[in-house]
């Protein structure tokens, strides 16, 4: 029996990988280059541009408060990302979210979508939902992508 595509090429992989652990140690970082053939080390490149250094430790304080904007053109995802964020951080608490929800007629309200997926979880009530500022247009109003980011910037 053949075994699937994708299982075929994890073998395929895992080969590869076998064999590099017999003939030398994979270092972290290194990854296989199929044009050249073989696995090359990657590296921080820091003779180009580097981001900015951190200002102040105020990231690391608990009273620090992250805002996160979303403006969401008839996105199904909507929900998922919204639960992930409050349901992955360690402090959710300190989250707030200024969504711009730009729907039509017969599309899952997000916020609604996301509190049901948190009674899922086994979270009573839509813990978070204080901490969302929603603002819900017509889809067919919308101006391009920045239309949406441009509203989310008053939230």
């Amino acid at each position: 029996m053949r075994p699937k595509s994708t299982n075929l090429l994890n073998w395929f992989w895992a080969l590869l990988l076998s064999i590099r652990c017999q003939c030398e140690l994979i270092q972290i970082g290194d990854l296989y280059n199929p044009k050249l053939r073989k696995w090359v080390p990657v590296h921080k490149d820091t003779s180009g541009p580097q981001p900015y250094p951190i200002a102040s430790e105020s990231w690391s304080y608990p009273e620090t408060e992250l805002w996160v904007g979303i403006a969401a053109y008839r996105d199904p995802r909507c929900a998922k990302t919204l639960f992930n964020m409050f349901t992955k951080a360690h402090f959710p608490e300190r989250i707030h979210v200024g969504l711009v929800a730009q729907m039509i007629e017969g599309d899952a309200d997000c916020l609604d979508e996301f509190c049901k997926l948190m009674k899922d979880y086994d979270i009573s009530e839509c813990k978070f939902k204080k901490n969302i500022q929603i603002l819900r247009t017509d889809a067919s109003e919308s101006a391009g992508p920045t239309w949406g980011r441009h509203f989310q910037q008053y939230m």
